[in-house]
């Protein structure tokens, strides 16, 4: 069969195309791998704050626990003050001292120390620019704040406002005593 000029001319028209074609199919797989990482990086931030989250969580509680454990020590025993007296205004941004008394027994200031002790080493452990405040209201309504960098901009400052740029993040727990 002989050959046209129209199956030749058609044949030159093709040629290269296909390395066009694949370039384009290059390009877009290209994209659309960077949409996964772009994906896979927002699932991680995403995740690793969860886990900040659920860390104030637990330590909030574990302070809250150290405070119930000893009110009821307080109920117990009338000539022991109440953890209003003791707990209000710890703020684990000051100077914490282990007082040395887990193993033998704490009086009522050395257990405030050993509370204090305790929990501002696991904020600072768990935490990035972990703190932690505990104020109580009337006798009766404890607020536990636990604070920390979540985006770890180097902010520090305690106002809750959730401009992570000025202010830690926070978490707190209300604690009715009554």
């Amino acid at each position: 069969m002989p050959v046209t000029t129209n199956s030749v001319s058609s044949c030159r028209l093709q040629q290269g195309s296909t390395m066009a074609e694949t370039v384009i199919a290059l390009f877009i797989l290209a994209v659309g791998l960077l949409a996964v990482q772009a994906m896979q990086l927002t699932s991680l931030r995403t995740n690793v704050s969860a886990s900040m989250r659920t860390d104030a969580q637990f330590l909030a509680e574990d302070m809250a626990d150290r405070i119930m454990a000893y009110s009821n020590q307080s109920l117990l025993n009338p000539l022991l003050v109440t953890p209003a007296d003791d707990y209000n205004g710890i703020d684990t941004n000051g100077a914490a001292v282990d007082p040395g008394c887990s193993a033998g027994g704490c009086n009522t200031a050395q257990q405030r120390a050993l509370d204090l002790f305790d929990w501002k080493t696991e904020l600072e452990a768990r935490l990035p620019g972990g703190r932690g405040t505990v104020n109580v209201v009337g006798n009766e309504v404890t607020t536990i704040t636990v604070m920390w960098d979540n985006d770890r901009t180097g902010a520090n400052g305690t106002g809750c406002s959730g401009d992570s740029q000025v202010d830690l993040a926070c978490y707190s727990v209300q604690l009715n005593l009554q």
